[in-house]
């Protein structure tokens, strides 16, 4: 079941988030909303919209689509092409031919995960820390989806890496795909931020949406090292000040940031 969304910026990250606590499965951002996915064994055709969003007069359109079976490994096999990022880093499907040419290649078969570098926040996630040297870090990956960035922390050098992602479904894509990249010293957690609590990070890679990376930003600063890193983007670019800030009050700065489309994203340093 399909069902479509006009909301104004900022109600669309706490729409999506509201929606997944009545079973919707995945969300995809259009020109003018979002589609959200749900299975139509578990659609409840009424949902009571919260106060807070009723509140604030955000227009809502919606429009129900079912959508018939069909084989989806093909159906996205027929769409998914390599892609390459600043030079450095192709991340391809396992059906895809090898390709040597760049320095870092990452094996993703993404099923119905979020990361496989097409969408502008993680190009730029990977394109960030392809400009840092990681070689001995310990990484934290909080949101991993397929793990495609846990997977790159560790072909740069990482010795430790955690991904974390409290959806089943990513957790377990995550766990192959970092099987399929032979990586030996990753491992994939279902949870969240929570589970990392009590470690000390020198990296933290954070690809989510602002209103959940403003609610952790404490959490994250409470493991991140004196030192480390903090990789951050799903946000808009309007957006970058009040992340930027908040981060601020604890001691973490801006230290490299990129922008594509209306995308953001940002690496921050933790004060020494």
């Amino acid at each position: 079941m399909t069902i479509r969304l006009v909301p104004r910026d900022p109600y669309a990250d706490i729409l999506m988030a509201f929606l997944g606590e009545f079973g919707f499965e995945s969300f995809i951002e259009t020109d003018n909303g979002f589609l959200a996915y749900i299975p139509l064994s578990n659609y409840i055709p009424f949902i009571e919209w919260p106060d807070l969003i009723r509140e604030q007069s955000v227009e809502i359109h919606i429009s129900e689509e079912t959508i018939p079976e069909r084989n989806w490994n093909s159906e996205w096999e027929s769409n998914f092409q390599p892609v390459v990022i600043e030079n450095q880093c192709i991340v391809r499907a396992s059906f895809h031919q090898i390709d040597k040419r760049y320095p870092f290649e990452i094996i993703i078969d993404p099923k119905m995960s979020f990361g496989t570098a097409h969408h502008e926040t993680t190009y730029m996630m990977i394109a960030l820390m392809l400009k840092h040297d990681l070689t001995g870090a310990s990484v934290l990956d909080i949101g991993c989806g397929t793990g495609v960035l846990a997977i790159l922390a560790e072909k740069l050098g990482a010795k430790s890496v955690t991904a974390v992602d409290n959806d089943p479904w990513s957790y377990e894509n995550a766990k192959e795909n970092i099987e399929n990249n032979h990586c030996r010293y990753t491992e994939a957690i279902l949870g969240n931020v929570e589970r990392a609590a009590g470690g000390n990070y020198d990296v933290i890679l954070a690809n989510i949406n602002r209103n959940i990376l403003l609610d952790d930003m404490f959490r994250y600063s409470e493991i991140l090292r004196p030192g480390g890193l903090l990789f951050m983007s799903g946000f808009y670019k309007e957006d970058r000040k009040i992340i930027s800030s908040k981060a601020e009050t604890m001691g973490i700065f801006t230290f490299g940031q990129m922008g594509k489309n209306r995308w953001s994203a940002v690496v921050l340093k933790k004060q020494a």
